[in-house]
């Protein structure tokens, strides 16, 4: 029976070991140079701003992907893009290299779907919800925005032998902007996401004149 628990757990390692099975996330460098090949490849205008999110529950939630927000300004004057982009993009860089655009709180939702590990326990949860609001915001910006979670807007409950878990973040009110976003994300018995409502009421208020 020893032999049996050594040989299977020896078995565990090696494939945790096997080329081209990265286990952590790429560096920014080396992400960055990622996302410069994909972009090259979508023929879309030059000067898009690129930022690493770097958020705590983020990177906990999500621990071997880079996120990048890939905007582009509306002011003064909004450039033309390609159909595969927006003016708000999120970018999802694997450990293998692959980068995925994620355009929309559609793709955000069948983003969660495949990649988010089953949750099962409250802390978990609260994670999970800051890093959908987190997130989906930033399809919302145009560079203006400021968003904050107020404390205890995190709500997180068994129910029905699941989880529900439910927040919301508030836009700054500075500049004349109000608003925020609401998220329910529903997970069954054995911590599979099965539903997400999101909410979004984002008021822009008042912007430079170039």
């Amino acid at each position: 029976m020893n032999r049996v628990i050594i040989s299977l757990a020896l078995m565990f390692v090696t494939s945790c070991l096997l080329p081209g099975q990265p286990r952590k996330r790429m560096s920014d460098e080396k992400g960055r140079e990622a996302i410069s090949r994909f972009l090259a490849k979508t023929q879309g205008p030059q000067g898009g701003q690129i930022l690493s999110i770097e958020d705590d529950p983020v990177v906990q939630t999500f621990s071997l992907q880079r996120f990048y927000t890939l905007h582009y300004r509306r002011y003064p004057v909004a450039p033309a893009l390609p159909e595969s982009l927006t003016y708000n993009n999120l970018l999802v860089l694997y450990a293998n290299q692959n980068v995925e655009l994620i355009r929309d709180t559609n793709a955000l939702e069948a983003f969660f779907r495949s990649q988010l590990i089953p949750v099962t326990g409250v802390p978990q949860a609260r994670n999970v919800v800051k890093t959908w609001l987190r997130l989906t915001q930033e399809f919302h910006q145009d560079g203006f925005f400021q968003f904050s979670i107020p404390d205890g807007s995190i709500l997180v409950l068994h129910e029905s032998g699941g989880i529900r878990a439910s927040g919301k973040e508030e836009v700054v009110s500075d500049y004349g902007n109000a608003g925020g976003i609401s998220v329910s994300l529903s997970f069954d018995s054995a911590g599979k996401l099965m539903d997400v409502k999101e909410t979004a009421n984002v008021v822009a208020g008042r912007r430079p004149n170039f």
